[in-house]
């Protein structure tokens, strides 16, 4: 309807959340568009999976819970579809006209669209969010622990996102308070902590070191495989992208590992 489609029309970024995601949006749509017109769609399909499932769904969904923007979530919506629609036809087709936003159009005759300009400062603020996120995230399920407090003294940013960073992060609360100490971040500048001990961390220790060496033993097998010629000449194309991506999630993994073993270590 003309309603559904000024609706559209007026996203516009509010929250950290917001500008990140535009961002995000922004380079993923220039890469897929320059890799569809060099014919080179496996990439282009590879950079449309992880925009959807690592960006929107993962981050951006849980993110804009908090605080929800329906006119950027629906340009997002319509952003994702004109993007999928070479890979998926019939099925984007079939969702934009049970959406009926706009009676009487084909998803198939639509452009690309233009994306709202997102603010760098914003957009780097919800990367410190994700990164202290990602941090949490890792330490809690390592240690199989819950109801976990983020403490931290006069910090502006993390009082301002105190109740995103609770529901990204699975966390009781996100306090401040005058003094304290426990287990401090290291992924993020702001000085804050965790109240867990460090007999409790240290009690970890082990699960992962054995976590480490699955890991080390998981990129071997993944090096010699990509040192095979016959594999890299033979396998599709896709098949090997995708084993370089396991790789370097790998090598990712084994680094935040190892940070983790060393401060459990202290």
């Amino acid at each position: 309807s003309v309603g559904e489609t000024q609706v559209r029309e007026a996203a516009k970024p509010i929250t950290a959340a917001d500008h990140w995601i535009l961002d995000k949006l922004r380079t993923s749509q220039e890469k897929i568009m320059q890799d569809l017109d060099t014919y080179r769609l496996s990439e282009a399909y590879e950079s449309l999976y992880h925009f959807v499932w690592d960006d929107v769904a993962d981050w951006y969904i849980e993110a804009s819970k908090a605080s929800p923007n329906k006119p950027l979530l629906q340009f997002l919506l319509e952003a994702i579809l004109t993007l999928a629609h070479p890979f998926a036809p019939f099925v984007t087709e079939t969702i934009w006209q049970t959406l009926a936003w706009e009676p009487d159009t084909l998803l198939a005759t639509r452009t690309f669209l233009t994306i709202p300009k997102a603010d760098k400062d914003r957009v780097a603020a919800f990367n410190d969010i994700q990164a202290i996120v990602g941090e949490v995230r890792f330490i809690i399920s390592a240690l199989k622990v819950a109801g976990i407090t983020l403490y931290y003294t006069d910090v502006p940013f993390l009082r301002d996102n105190a109740e995103l960073l609770t529901r990204l992060a699975r966390l009781q609360a996100v306090t401040e308070v005058e003094s304290g100490s426990g287990m401090y971040l290291t992924s993020t500048t702001y000085t804050c902590w965790l109240d867990i001990d460090s007999s409790t961390a240290k009690a970890y220790l082990k699960e992962l070191d054995a976590q480490k060496t699955a890991q080390e033993a998981l990129i071997k097998r993944l090096e010699d495989r990509l040192a095979n010629k016959k594999y890299v000449e033979h396998a599709p194309k896709a098949v090997v992208n995708q084993t370089k991506t396991q790789l370097a999630e790998a090598k990712a993994q084994v680094d935040k590992l190892w940070n983790e073993y060393q401060r459990f270590n202290q």
